[in-house]
């Protein structure tokens, strides 16, 4: 259900937890990541934990980025707007 309200909606950017449950992230990321209709779509996790793994975890995923949780999120709006420019 969650792949055919983003291609409806068509957001410009998806904030992902990757420590959703009950979600298989590397299917559903994978899936989004690999679909023509979202491919403008901007794909950033936000967690918490050792940047270094989660680094290449995105660079595996190829996602767009992620955004580091452990210190609040008073810098994601600065972060994001890279992405809009």
């Amino acid at each position: 259900g969650i792949l055919a309200k983003f291609d409806f909606e068509r957001p410009d950017i998806l904030l992902f937890n990757p420590d959703m449950p009950n979600t298989d992230t590397d299917v559903l990321l994978s899936t989004i990541m690999a679909s023509p209709r979202l491919q403008n779509m901007i794909v950033v996790l936000i967690c918490s934990g050792e940047p270094d793994a989660i680094e290449e975890y995105c660079h595996q995923m190829n996602l767009h980025g992620y955004y580091m949780t452990d210190a609040g999120l008073d810098g994601i709006v600065d972060y994001l707007n890279q992405f809009c420019e």
